[in-house]
């Protein structure tokens, strides 16, 4: 049987939920993830400036793409865009859709590979926007929620450590 914080630090659920602490399982995913754009009127001083901070990662890779000369891991600037939009799942976040455990995929190889050209096009086409890569689910085959949070999460983590 499954164990919650709540057993586990010997805290009542009713005093996590009332502090605002997502009471959840130590060993399977909730099916639960982070939707970046709710982080623009986040009150929690842990997170007043992560909508920023998420932003301005994707900002950084327009740098890249105007130096871009083949979409290959030769070419420098291809292959950091494609370091960059690597993601692997941060362990106990307990957030996601495994089907078992809380062991998801993260984004990485074919698919980092697959974004950073797509990231390549929508900029190239005009748009110049980081907001563009929170919509990445609507453009992109298999990025999806869970991804975009796993994306998320490795972004801010530090900011998710100091609010833990």
């Amino acid at each position: 049987m499954s164990k919650r914080y709540s057993q586990i630090f010997n805290i009542s659920h009713k005093e996590l939920t009332q502090k605002g602490v997502f009471n959840a399982c130590i060993d399977i995913d909730s099916k639960l993830h982070i939707d970046p754009s709710l982080l623009q009127n986040c009150k929690i001083c842990e997170f007043e400036s992560a909508y920023k901070k998420f932003l301005d990662y994707f900002t950084n890779i327009f740098y890249l793409v105007k130096h871009v000369k083949d979409n290959s891991m030769q070419d420098r600037f291809f292959s950091n865009i494609v370091k960059r939009l690597t993601f692997k799942e941060k362990a106990n976040t307990g957030l996601g859709y495994a089907s078992s455990g809380t062991l998801g995929n993260g984004i990485g190889g074919k698919l980092s590979i697959q974004l950073a050209n797509s990231a390549i096009e929508i900029i190239n086409a005009g748009i110049d926007d980081p907001v563009i890569f929170e919509l990445i689910p609507f453009i992109e085959e298999n990025i999806g929620a869970d991804r975009i949070s796993d994306m998320t999460i490795a972004i801010l983590y530090y900011n998710f450590i100091e609010y833990t």
